[in-house]
């Protein structure tokens, strides 16, 4: 009914994620699938997270910045 993300499958291993992610995103739309993923990255103890888009729209680059300053 809406186009929010949803979280369908996560297999991060358990234990220590290490420093620093590359979160590899094809086209950086909306910005919300984006979100939801370094979301999970940083529940998991990543805090280093560079994302990586081939195609980026500016309201989905804002919508990033805007949730995730650092």
């Amino acid at each position: 009914a809406t186009a929010a993300p949803v979280e369908y499958y996560n297999r991060l291993p358990p234990g220590n994620p290490g420093e620093a992610a590359f979160l590899l995103d094809p086209m950086l739309a909306t910005g919300g699938s984006a979100n939801l993923a370094i979301d999970a990255l940083k529940r998991w103890g990543i805090q280093n997270i560079t994302v990586v888009a081939l195609i980026a729209a500016a309201s989905g680059v804002r919508a990033v910045l805007e949730r995730h300053p650092e």
